[in-house]
């Protein structure tokens, strides 16, 4: 309807506007709230999946439609403009579009592990345009274009977060508060799984003796972090798992 129109003012356009708004509004409304407190959850995990593909179809298809909507509305000054940004962006805008169609099956998506090209690890996070993936070697970025050209294997039963303990002798410098020390020094790393919060036992009459259950990433990220924790003067670290 919009595309279809050929002159349009700018009042039409705005309506046209807040209509796609509050239609992907809504969607996400509904998309947020607890459907298994209503349906089964096998029906509540259906519906959310069908509104999540919805969303992903919609939201470029109202991008499109209310692109072609502002041309209408002053074709000769609009549309060079237009073409002019859709070739600077035409990487972004084709990246953009292979988002849905990499996601509509829900097959990508976070704590899968992931093999595209030279690319291996585990799906942390889903962005715009491109995949966050936790590799050996840290938290590397993949467009969704690159998983389309590459092609991906995904195995969504493995998991390869694994909780590990290490005790170990604290530093003078960290003693007197050495939990959050820690913590804070933990903070800055990439190799932790957040989503389960590492937990630190303080023992010891001078709290010099620590022990700190955490989940990383992946199993080769053990050594990456007993080296930090060598650099933070933590000396006998003994590893359980």
């Amino acid at each position: 309807m919009i595309g279809a129109t050929p002159y349009m003012n700018m009042s039409q356009f705005l309506i046209y506007v807040i209509i796609a708004g509050l239609i992907y509004q809504g969607v996400r409304m509904l998309r947020g709230l607890t459907w298994s407190t209503v349906l089964s959850e096998s029906n509540a995990l259906t519906l959310n999946q069908v509104l999540d593909n919805f969303l992903l179809i919609y939201e470029p298809l109202a991008l499109l439609l209310l692109l072609s909507a502002l041309i209408a509305v002053k074709p000769a000054i609009v549309l060079p403009i237009v073409v002019i940004l859709l070739i600077i962006s035409h990487k972004h805008w084709r990246n953009y579009i292979s988002r849905s169609v990499v996601l509509i099956n829900n097959r990508v998506k976070p704590q899968v592990h992931i093999i595209s090209g030279p690319v291996e690890g585990k799906v942390i996070g889903l962005r715009r345009l491109g995949v966050d993936i936790q590799t050996q070697k840290g938290i590397h970025n993949i467009s969704y274009q690159s998983l389309l050209d590459n092609g991906y294997t995904i195995s969504e039963g493995e998991r390869i977060s694994r909780l590990y303990i290490l005790d170990m002798i604290a530093p003078e410098n960290a003693r007197s508060n050495p939990s959050p020390f820690l913590m804070d020094k933990l903070a800055n790393t990439p190799y932790i799984d957040w989503q389960t919060a590492p937990q630190i036992e303080v023992q010891g009459i001078d709290n010099d003796k620590l022990s700190l259950k955490v989940v990383l990433r992946d199993r080769s990220h053990l050594d990456e972090v007993v080296s930090l924790l060598h650099e933070w003067r933590y000396t006998d670290i003994t590893v359980h798992n």
